[in-house]
């Protein structure tokens, strides 16, 4: 983002700043902005410089047969030869070297000097045409000086320059050869300055009229950043609020009400397919001892190394999530109780070999699960929990560390 470009933010609005343009010049004032300006539309300015120095040599060279009529082959018509040679050589190599390196111009100078050059070689027509011709020289020379503002992408400072030089030179000459009396040099010099005038005003609108245009893109481009900015964020605390609806904040696991959709899910597809479904409850044994000998700390973080275990040993389609406490769930896709018993074995044994270091403290944790499979005429989760809370519980009762299947009814 350029400097002169500044974007404020207070309660939860942005606002843009616009960069200032100069009076005179239509430029930026801020360098910066003008440097990345000129940067940004330097091929599209090149191609327009380069085709306007491509037909101002090609006419340069034309008007030699004009110079041949008035002149003959006298030693004058051999001088404006060579400096007609001399200025389409400057034009050709400007247009070589803008190729080259861009920024002769974006910073304007080359132009500026090759047409000090080329209005030079133009003050020597005075000198060598015949009298006669000068109101021709001098209707030449107004088109010439607005075409220098309107065709020539030229920056306004230099092109200033020029002109002042323009008007100063053709003065000169006129008053230099033909002896022109003071209020004709005058009436000359204000027909020059109006061309150069209008040609300021009108280059200076074009150049204005061009950043205004850059600095409404860049606005749209930023405004649609902070758009983009703004949805994104959105978007993220969306996301996040849906995490925090469905995860449980300790562990990560589905939190009851997930755990719930993702049930009420699989029994339409078991209904649908007729394949089985399983739950699968797990409880952690005197886990009450857990907090009080080591703190709620250490407790808290063994439930979470539980729940990475558990997410680690069941299958993708299976779902695992916590119901409270030191309460953990898995839901079996496609599963039946036989299945289920030997997943909650599995997930037992694993349990119990497996040493949980929580906070410098190694744990050994074992755990008493209940198995369910889900009967034709359950529909709630609450149904298939209680039946594999009961058997949970039968499976307490007879010691722990073990796995009971809960009964179909009663």
């Amino acid at each position: 983002m350029a400097e002169g470009y500044g974007v404020d933010t207070a309660f939860g609005e942005s606002a843009i700043s616009k960069p200032a343009l100069s009076r005179w010049t239509g430029e930026f004032r801020d360098k910066a902005t003008e440097k990345e300006y000129r940067n940004k539309y330097t091929h599209q300015t090149l191609k327009e410089a380069q085709f306007g120095l491509w037909v101002w040599a090609v006419l340069w060279l034309a008007f030699t047969a004009n110079d041949y009529v008035l002149l003959g082959a006298s030693p004058g018509y051999f001088m404006l030869l060579a400096m007609r040679g001399i200025v389409s050589a400057c034009l050709l190599g400007l247009i070589w070297l803008m190729w080259r390196k861009p920024v002769l111009l974006t910073d304007g100078y080359g132009l500026m000097t090759v047409s000090l050059i080329a209005w030079a070689g133009y003050c020597l027509l005075y000198f060598l045409y015949p009298e006669d011709n000068l109101r021709t020289l001098l209707a030449v020379s107004i088109v010439l000086l607005v075409g220098l503002f309107v065709f020539i992408p030229n920056r306004v400072s230099t092109a200033t320059v020029v002109a002042v030089f323009t008007v100063n030179g053709t003065v000169v000459s006129v008053r230099w050869i033909h002896d022109t009396p003071p209020a004709l040099m005058l009436a000359i010099a204000l027909i020059m300055l109006v061309p150069a005038a209008t040609g300021l005003v009108v280059a200076r609108r074009f150049q204005a009229a061009q950043r205004m245009m850059y600095a409404l893109l860049v606005e749209t481009q930023q405004a649609n950043t902070l758009l983009e900015q703004e949805i994104r964020s959105r978007r993220e605390l969306e996301n996040e609020l849906k995490r925090q609806a469905t995860t449980d904040p300790l562990t990560g696991l589905h939190n009851r009400r997930s755990f719930e959709k993702h049930f009420h899910r699989e029994m339409r597809r078991t209904r649908r397919t007729g394949n089985p479904l399983s739950l699968v409850v797990l409880d952690l044994d005197r886990f009450k001892k857990v907090n009080d000998s080591y703190g709620h700390n250490v407790g808290d973080e063994a439930l979470r190394s539980l729940a990475r275990l558990l997410a680690d040993e069941i299958r993708e389609p299976d779902v695992c999530g916590r119901l409270g406490g030191e309460e953990f769930v898995v839901l079996l896709t496609e599963a039946g109780k036989d299945q289920a018993l030997l997943v909650a074995e599995r997930l037992r044994t694993r349990i119990a070999d497996t040493p949980i270091n929580a906070n410098g403290h190694q744990l050994h944790l074992t755990v008493t699960a209940g198995v369910a499979e889900l009967l034709p005429w359950e529909d709630e989760l609450a149904m298939l929990v209680q039946r594999a809370d009961e058997a949970l519980y039968a499976g307490k009762s007879a010691g722990r560390n073990c796995v009971r299947l809960a009964a179909e009814a009663g």
